[in-house]
């Protein structure tokens, strides 16, 4: 029998930071699939470095997906870095220098891209 108590919504408190650790999930996510290049990676993967379940992650890689921010192989069910991301990245680059992560993710997606 479900209890009531959970049919109320939380406090608003409770619901304040929602926002922003939804946020900052994305973002341990982005990096973490940023810092791979070389391969994409599994849900599996980022489960095992990013302390989150693995029903949380999906949602949010999908939600990446879904703006661009990652791409996922349909055949393997492997994520990379979307266009999204790469755009976004090629902008700051214009406007000031960036960090070596975000260089070797925008080589290695030229290099995969091609001429």
């Amino acid at each position: 029998m479900m209890q009531l108590q959970s049919l109320k919504p939380r406090p608003l408190a409770a619901r304040k930071n929602e926002g922003t650790q939804a946020i900052a999930r994305a973002f341990q996510i982005l990096r973490f699939v940023a810092e791979h290049p070389e391969q994409d990676v599994r849900l599996r993967d980022i489960a095992a470095m990013i302390n989150l379940p693995s029903a949380t992650i999906h949602r949010i890689l999908q939600a990446l997906r879904r703006e661009g921010a990652l791409e996922q192989n349909l055949a393997t069910r492997r994520y990379k870095i979307g266009n999204s991301y790469i755009t976004m990245l090629e902008e700051i680059s214009k406007t000031r220098s960036t960090s070596p992560t975000h260089q070797n993710v925008r080589v290695a997606y030229a290099q995969e891209r091609g001429p």
